[in-house]
């Protein structure tokens, strides 16, 4: 039903290829970025093409917001994606680096 593993994606009755630019700020905008939680988040954005079948291509980070240039299937809403990645992130690095609470 879905061939996600070309540049353009086959979807039931449709082919797409939207990118997104999403950018996640820190609460207050604290600076609390990392090396440390540089590597949890990345490691956490691995595996969503797999699992969720968004594919995640630049990341780029500053002290206290994430840029994401990624491509999902039209199944999810921008804001479906966004709280995706909030939710999942944040519960790791939460688990990995409790001093950030």
């Amino acid at each position: 039903m879905t061939n996600i593993e070309n540049d353009m994606w086959y979807w039931y009755h449709n082919v797409s290829e939207p990118y997104y630019h999403i950018q996640l700020t820190i609460k207050y905008r604290k600076s609390l970025f990392n090396d440390k939680l540089e590597k949890i988040i990345l490691k956490t954005l691995k595996g969503f093409k797999e699992r969720y079948a968004i594919e995640i291509y630049h990341i780029g980070f500053d002290k206290n917001y994430i840029h994401l240039l990624c491509k999902f299937l039209p199944e999810y809403s921008g804001g479906q994606v966004i709280r995706l990645i909030k939710s999942i992130t944040s519960r790791r690095i939460f688990k990995q680096a409790p001093e950030i609470k």
